[in-house]
């Protein structure tokens, strides 16, 4: 289990093997970040948590709790660090 806060202070993400299931931290990279707003939500826990999965392999598989996808794209539920780090919305390398 990883204590990934900042959606909310309770927060957590499951990391078996290759794989973690991201809960609310992560959407994916065409959608970006989850919401802080919530009550006891932080921005800055956010983007701590949202490290932590980023350092993880590039090839770490991630499993999303939701999927918002824009139009034209059909939900799906899984993505990769590497993927993360090249193309989200909202936190990215570079």
């Amino acid at each position: 289990a990883m204590h990934v806060p900042g959606h909310t202070p309770a927060d957590i993400a499951y990391r078996i093997g290759d794989a973690v299931f991201v809960g609310d931290t992560l959407f994916m990279p065409d959608v970006g970040t989850a919401r802080c707003d919530f009550p006891g939500g932080d921005a800055h826990e956010l983007y701590r948590s949202i490290r932590k999965l980023l350092d993880l392999p590039s090839h770490t598989r991630l499993f999303m709790c939701h999927d918002y996808p824009p139009v034209g794209r059909e939900p799906t539920w899984e993505t990769t660090v590497g993927a993360q780090r090249d193309g989200n919305i909202h936190v990215h390398e570079g």
